[in-house]
């Protein structure tokens, strides 16, 4: 399924954005909730055994108040979600009955012959090659002059 998305940041009265809110609120409890702006539209259902993540956060700086709200879901596939059901009594549940023995096992099959081992290989020990005097000496006098530009 491709990403569907809209946004929508506007200006509103507090009283105009209050009644989206509980518009939202309303359309979601009642299991679905479709968004339109201009020619777009995202329709969201909420299954109500759905688990929501909820996101709050809320912030106040140089006289800006910010709210920030976030809901997110995934959409069950069926079975997914299901309660398991309760029984609440006074007695523990009856034994579940054993399982049917099991059939008797075969007897191993006779080893196959083993084939012999083949030699162990032997290489040659690998050695590192020493730096020569001179690409020892550069390296530690380039370190030093990094080292006192670093410190000027």
């Amino acid at each position: 399924m491709g990403k569907n998305e809209i946004s929508y940041k506007a200006g509103l009265g507090a009283s105009q954005a209050l009644g989206h809110l509980e518009d939202l609120v309303r359309k979601l409890k009642a299991g679905s909730v479709c968004l339109q702006v201009g020619g777009e539209h995202v329709s969201l259902t909420l299954d109500s055994g759905a688990p929501l993540e909820l996101s709050l956060s809320a912030s106040q700086k140089k006289g800006k108040n910010r709210l920030s709200l976030e809901l997110s879901w995934k959409d069950l596939q069926r079975g997914e979600g299901a309660v398991p059901a309760m029984v609440i009594s006074s007695e523990p549940p009856a034994p579940e009955p054993s399982p049917a023995p099991a059939a008797p096992a075969r007897e191993p099959a006779a080893p196959k012959a083993a084939k012999p081992a083949a030699a162990p290989k032997t290489a040659a020990p690998k050695t590192k090659r020493a730096a020569s005097p001179k690409r020892a000496a550069a390296k530690k006098s380039t370190r030093k002059k990094a080292a006192s530009a670093k410190t000027k």
